[in-house]
């Protein structure tokens, strides 16, 4: 179709081969004692590509696989107190049928990557010192790695090795008035790497970050609330991915009603 929406041609597209696959999971939680838990959980994760995945004009690839991982996850929780409770846990992602770009831009063509496998560590803690007050951090270190047989190198795109989560909840006592801060710090990824197409490809990174978002709202009887926010409330100067800039400093403003 044109700009105007008229149909101009007809293109016979390659239909990809059909795959069905089955997902289980399981997961154990055991309590060592009233304040102490340990959990552990295995899943079969499955990612089919997207029709833009598959047909895009420029990128497009009908004969991607679906993307398979089987992930682990072991951990242990403590509640120090009522007003203190941390976690830590690993985890391992064996992923299979990647999908990727053969080169990190929006001409590059989709493809399947052999054999990735991403281990890592998680640290959480919840922090409440009074009923008007609740802060959250977590921490997580990944390690990436490409294992397929005809890599060009074992790094990966886009997975960080560093990322921070805060939030935090304050309400005003007497007016009832919530702030709510939101942070995220990214750590340098690997925006650019060389590829089996492009060997000759400089290895690029995109910068880390910290992005903060704020909100304030009030909430009126039990049923209305009117909020006033804002995302990226330092105007940072940032990519999330190379090349794709994110946005400025957003405002936004609204109410919501519910019964």
């Amino acid at each position: 179709m044109d700009r105007s929406g008229n149909f101009l041609s007809y293109q016979k597209l390659d239909k990809p081969g059909l795959e069905d696959h089955i997902s289980p999971m399981i997961g154990l939680n055991y309590y060592l004692s009233k304040n102490t838990e340990i959990y552990a959980s295995l899943a079969r994760k499955i990612r089919f590509p997207t029709l833009h995945q598959l047909y895009s004009s420029r990128s497009g690839n009908p004969h991607l696989k679906a993307e398979k991982s089987w992930n682990y996850i072991v951990g242990i929780s403590h509640k120090f107190s009522k007003s203190f409770k941390s976690e830590i846990s690993f985890y391992y992602h064996d992923i299979k049928d990647w999908i990727t770009r053969d080169i990190p831009t929006i001409e590059g063509r989709y493809e399947n990557k052999g054999k990735i496998s991403i281990v890592g560590a998680e640290v959480t803690t919840q922090f409440i010192p009074f009923e008007n007050l609740y802060l959250e951090i977590n921490y997580s270190y990944t390690y990436a790695e490409d294992k397929s047989p005809a890599r060009v190198t074992s790094k990966v795109l886009n997975i960080p090795k560093h990322k921070v989560d805060a939030v935090l909840n304050y309400t005003i006592p007497q007016i009832g008035l919530k702030v709510t801060l939101v942070g995220l710090y990214m750590g340098k990824v690997w925006g650019q790497l060389p590829t089996a197409s492009k060997p000759d490809l400089p290895a690029v990174k995109v910068d880390d970050y910290f992005v903060l978002n704020a909100k304030v709202s009030k909430k009126f009887k039990d049923h209305f609330e009117l909020y006033f926010g804002a995302n990226n409330l330092f105007d940072e100067d940032y990519q999330s991915e190379i090349d794709f800039p994110a946005p400025g400093r957003n405002l936004y403003t609204g109410m919501r009603f519910g019964f």
